[in-house]
């Protein structure tokens, strides 16, 4: 239980700090398809892996059997704020 503390406080701080960054809707939607002709036939890269372990991460919180006194629901939040940025991102040229 302390260990999935623990691991819920290192995630939730992770997100807080990402999220000064970012601001949007909380709700997650599909990425945006790859462009061709960018670096490894992605736009913006990074973005791209940021989406992807941002989606593991949500992954990951939902799967979680404690709340741990709202964190859990928290970063969950955080991390859908996060995507939602990410896909914005990914929408712009």
């Amino acid at each position: 239980m302390v260990q999935g503390k623990t691991a819920v406080t290192i995630a939730v701080a992770t997100l807080a700090l990402a999220s000064l960054a970012v601001s949007g809707p909380a709700f997650a939607q599909p990425p945006a398809p790859p462009m061709a002709g960018h670096m490894g036939g992605e736009h913006k890269p990074l973005i791209h892996k940021a989406l992807r372990q941002l989606t593991e991460a949500l992954k990951t919180l939902t799967a979680a059997k404690h709340d741990e006194e709202g964190h859990r629901e928290k970063a969950q939040q955080l991390v859908q704020q996060a995507i939602a940025e990410c896909q914005t991102c990914l929408q712009e040229k």
